[in-house]
């Protein structure tokens, strides 16, 4: 019995390890929307992706880190919220394909995404977690500007992205 309970006990020690640390390829999708009746929008160019490692074990602590502007998201650059002289710089970025998706092959989860569309100059992020066995993802990133009017930023919670754009950037 103690022989089993060894054997299960290493086991399920093993499996929780390993669910971590396979590589998951994940295929962002950028999708623009040109008015609030256009249903899936069109692609959209020149996105760049990045993802940041390490930023906590759970959507809580990860959620503590953002861009703090749209030119800290064009540099890869995130911030911690309650302390925003402690900033961390992308661990991969990926720009999109012929196919105009941006492939990231993740080593590690769960992760803190940012999208960044400098047509537009809109950026959003978002908390990211797979598990294993999960070798493949596809996941959608929708960049509004029609939302954006002299008066209401695009803070946008939408589908689970949080998107921003430069002219509402606040400086402290």
């Amino acid at each position: 019995m103690l022989a089993f309970f060894i054997l299960h006990s290493s086991l399920f020690t093993l499996t929780n390890c390993a669910k971590f640390s396979a590589e998951c390829e994940l295929i962002v999708k950028p999708r623009l929307k040109t008015s609030s009746s256009s249903a899936d929008g069109v692609p959209a160019y020149d996105v760049r992706i990045y993802a940041f490692y390490n930023v906590g074990e759970n959507q809580t602590e990860v959620e503590r880190w953002r861009p703090a502007s749209y030119a800290d998201a064009e540099a890869g650059v995130i911030r911690r919220v309650d302390d925003p002289g402690n900033e961390r710089l992308y661990n991969l970025m990926a720009g999109q394909g012929e196919d105009t998706y941006a492939h990231l092959v993740l080593s590690s989860s769960p992760v803190m995404l940012v999208a960044v569309d400098p047509v537009h100059r809109i950026y959003g992020w978002r908390f990211f977690q797979y598990m294993v066995p999960m070798p493949k993802m596809d996941i959608v990133v929708y960049f509004r500007p029609w939302a954006i009017t002299e008066t209401q930023p695009y803070d946008d919670y939408y589908k689970p992205w949080r998107m921003r754009s430069e002219k509402f950037d606040v400086t402290e």
